[in-house]
């Protein structure tokens, strides 16, 4: 066992809020399965088993590692400042900086965007920031995107251009997912053209 894991299971002693960390922590940052089984001291195959099969968002985590590559480097300091942190306000017993943290995963403002907003309504950047982020984590199309969130496509795509500009850092990630979603959407069209 890993001191990772050692502190994960300190900080969520039931094993199903563990569990749904690491998923989260996998989708936001983009683990992958080998670095995830690394930092937690397992096989790849125990991570397959005991976390991502078991999980509700196996698909997604799915989508995610093929769909999107991004640099490993990034995601295993970013997960490991965040363990950090966590594990910091757990031994300081500061629940607020708790949450704060473990909201670095979870989809708390995306699901106020999809439950508040209404079809037509404008948007801000900082919001379209987290519908591109939240897009990126769970590797969805612009097309399911644009429904989920009650947004005009073209205006959507148009957007995130913008704010790519400004948070480069999720340009690769996000053409990544572009690319595979096209291709997706090729493979579909040449399937229905063969009446299969």
């Amino acid at each position: 066992m890993s001191v990772i894991t050692e502190k994960l299971q300190k900080m969520f002693p039931t094993a199903k809020n563990c569990n749904n960390f690491i998923i989260m922590s996998i989708l936001t940052f983009g683990l992958t399965k080998e670095s995830i089984a690394s930092l937690l001291g397992v096989s790849v195959d125990e991570v397959l088993t005991n976390y991502v099969y078991p999980s509700n968002f196996c698909e997604s985590v799915e989508r995610r590692w093929h769909h999107i590559s991004n640099s490993q480097e990034n995601a295993i300091a970013l997960f490991l400042d965040l363990v950090g942190d966590l594990y910091q306000a757990y031994l300081n017993r500061d629940r607020d900086a708790f949450k704060e943290g473990v909201s670095q995963v979870t989809d708390k403002l995306a699901k106020n965007i999809i439950d508040n907003r209404k079809h037509g309504d404008r948007i801000c950047d900082e919001d379209i920031l987290t519908i591109l982020k939240y897009q990126i984590k769970y590797a969805l199309s612009a097309s399911r995107i644009a429904v989920l969130f009650k947004l005009e496509r073209k205006n959507y795509i148009k957007r995130i251009n913008k704010i790519l500009e400004l948070h480069p850092e999720y340009q690769e990630a996000y053409e990544s997912l572009a690319v595979a979603n096209q291709q997706n959407a090729l493979n579909n069209i040449t399937l229905l053209s063969e009446g299969r």
